[in-house]
């Protein structure tokens, strides 16, 4: 099964090197796995053009409705405690001043965290995280150094991150620079189905994004929301 929400804001040459991508070149999900794509979905400190999303529905389908009510300080508590394996209320209230008590409500209530005797923890991460790669994609004509750190920004909530590029042969500079950085790079006219250079992958959950993005694919499916969560 799949999903793709969402067009680019703008018009030009990216926004059909974005549209050509989705049309010809997304990566193939595993069997068993559905893949969602969003399309400039707003992640607060990066708006990348195309996250391609893996996901196993039989873990979602599991979830009660009242994940569906988490905020974005609830899930950057997820990702502290994913990091920190369990805490106090006291040690928390120190990193999360503001409404702590109501965002534990929220997560216990969405059985997301459990109470033991050291504190606040998370729930088993098998049932919790639905999703088994991230992969963005920043699309430019031609690659540059701003594009290749755009797409380093992302690697902070991806399992991977490439640019993708009309460009048949990069400058080896660019290439050089996002192989340095663990960036891949997707030649469109070149490979269609292959990247140019694999990116570096990177283990998941890597920020509270990953834990929002998780969250969105299975509300996307489920047609609970009808804008992006951010």
């Amino acid at each position: 099964m799949n999903y793709i929400h969402g067009t680019p804001a703008r018009k030009g040459l990216e926004a059909e090197l974005v549209l050509d991508f989705i049309n010809s070149s997304l990566p193939i999900p595993p069997k068993g796995l559905t893949r969602t794509v969003f399309v400039e979905p707003n992640l607060g400190n990066s708006i990348p053009d195309i996250v391609v999303i893996f996901w196993d529905q039989g873990i979602a389908k599991k979830w009660p409705d009242s994940r569906w009510l988490l905020k974005k300080i609830d899930y950057k508590l997820i990702q502290y405690l994913f990091c920190k394996g369990s805490e106090s209320d006291d040690v928390l209230s120190k990193f999360f001043p503001r409404e702590l008590s109501k965002s534990l409500e929220r997560l216990y209530k969405a059985a997301v965290i459990v109470k033991s005797d050291n504190g606040w923890e998370l729930g088993p991460f098998d049932e919790l995280f639905a999703v088994k790669r991230i992969i963005s994609f920043e699309a430019k004509i031609t690659t540059s150094k701003r594009v290749i750190e755009q797409a380093l920004i992302n690697s902070t909530f991806s399992s991977e991150s490439y640019v993708v590029t009309k460009s048949e042969y990069p400058r080896d500079n660019a290439r050089s620079s996002a192989e340095r950085l663990g960036i891949g790079l997707w030649s469109v006219p070149r490979m269609w189905n292959t990247p140019l250079l694999e990116a570096k992958i990177y283990p998941l959950p890597q920020s509270y994004q990953s834990w929002l993005l998780n969250d969105l694919a299975w509300e996307y499916s489920s047609g609970e929301i009808d804008g992006y969560k951010c």
